[in-house]
């Protein structure tokens, strides 16, 4: 069977499956327009992330979904105006742009690299986001490409930890949390993890705070790093 150029091993490629799951999970029905109330650590990360966000930056809100966490850092210090949400999905960046018409989205390129050249952005945001992610240091090369010189990285993602880990192996629920089929996630990740990948993609790592619950059993993992 012949490898396309885009299936070769250490090329940025999404998945065509892994698309297809994102469109469904952004059809147009009630059902799938995500609401902020019924995330209970949607205000926090967005406090987290404005705090960290210099007025007047240009923001890139990576798999920016159906627009809420850039919406969300827009109606509080200001965000300039050409910062950008973007998304693999089109129906995420279709609801998105129905949503929040003053703001900008557009779709990812089809090998999943972004649409802007190198030192657009001051800061990028990803919120639950790179838990998805089949290349992360392809994606965090992403990053540091787009970010000017001492710009920021903002990311959240699902928290893990040896208390954390504990209470899943002593509850019987760490099978079904790390591996269960039906699952979208692909990895996960703590604090020790992430360190050296983001420093290996030119990013540092500055801070890290967790969210949701109690701490060492957080929801979220939130993370602050600077390009170098």
């Amino acid at each position: 069977m012949e490898i396309s150029e885009a299936d070769q091993p250490g090329k940025f490629n999404p998945g065509i499956d892994f698309k297809k799951r994102f469109e469904h999970y952004n059809r147009f029905d009630p059902l799938s327009t995500f609401d902020p109330a019924h995330d209970d650590t949607y205000q926090g990360r967005v406090r987290w992330f404005a705090r960290r966000v210099s007025p007047g930056a240009r923001v890139l809100d990576d798999g920016c979904g159906q627009g809420v966490i850039l919406a969300g850092l827009a109606q509080r210090p200001g965000i300039h105006p050409e910062s950008w949400g973007v998304d693999i999905s089109e129906n995420a960046i279709r609801k998105a742009s129905a949503r929040y018409p003053t703001l900008k989205f557009r779709c990812a390129n089809p090998d999943g690299t972004l649409p802007f050249p190198g030192a657009s952005f001051e800061t990028v945001v990803t919120s639950e986001m790179i838990d998805h992610a089949w290349d992360p240091e392809a994606l965090f090369l992403e990053f540091s490409r787009v970010l000017r010189p001492s710009g920021s990285l903002l990311l959240s993602t699902g928290y893990h930890g040896f208390f954390k880990d504990l209470a899943l192996l002593l509850t019987g629920q760490m099978a079904a949390h790390y591996h269960d089929p039906r699952s979208d996630k692909i990895r996960h990740y703590a604090v020790n993890m992430l360190r050296p990948l983001l420093a290996d993609c030119g990013l540092r790592l500055v801070e890290w705070d967790g969210m949701g619950r109690i701490p060492g059993l957080w929801k979220c993992l939130m993370v602050y790093a600077v390009k170098a």
